[in-house]
This record gives C-alpha cells, structure tokens and sequence, in this order.
C-alpha cells in the first residue's frame, strides 16, 4: 500500500494555494505548514484534491483557529466526493471558512 502524496504550491496571488493530491493522516502536517501569518485571508484552490479523510479537515479548521481569528479561509473548486465530504460535514458552517 503506497502513502498519499500532496502537492501544495503557491498561487499566482498572495494568500492563493493550489493543491493536488490527497489530505489524509500522511499529508496533514503540509496544511499546518500553510502560513497564516502574513495573510488574512487564505484561499485553498482544491480542483485536484481526490480525497480528504477527517484528519485532513482537522487540519484546515486548523489552520483558521491557530490564526486566533484573524484568518478567513476559502475553499475553492473542490471535486466530486471531497466536496461530499465537506458537505456532509457541513465545513461551510465553520466560523471563518467558505466553501466556493
């Protein structure tokens, strides 16, 4: 059985993060590694994320309360079963967080 691979490259705005792969207990910690210090507000572009499990939404909640509050996070394009998932556990309703 392989690991998960996560890419994580900066977008081409300030605060924008594209992601592809799949953020599970292997790939988590490259969330936490997002930095929220400079920007208010973090958009996630999700169109080549193929699977999140609960760790990998524990890690960008995460990333929204370690900010204090100062941070809003937006997800964008997510695909197919991970936007299910961010459905059914209705991420959107996180205080700071948006799901696009």
């Amino acid at each position: 059985m392989s690991k998960a691979q996560l890419e994580v490259a900066p977008g081409e705005t300030p605060g924008l993060y594209v992601l592809r792969g799949e953020i599970d207990l292997h790939t988590a910690p490259q969330i936490a590694e997002i930095s929220t210090a400079r920007d208010e507000r973090i958009v996630l572009d999700f169109r080549d994320v193929t699977f999140i499990d609960s760790i990998g939404v524990w890690a960008i909640v995460n990333l929204v309360h370690g900010s204090d509050g100062h941070t809003t996070l937006v997800i964008k394009n997510p695909s197919g079963n991970v936007k299910r998932t961010l459905d059914l556990i209705d991420l959107a309703d996180t205080p700071g967080i948006t799901v696009e």
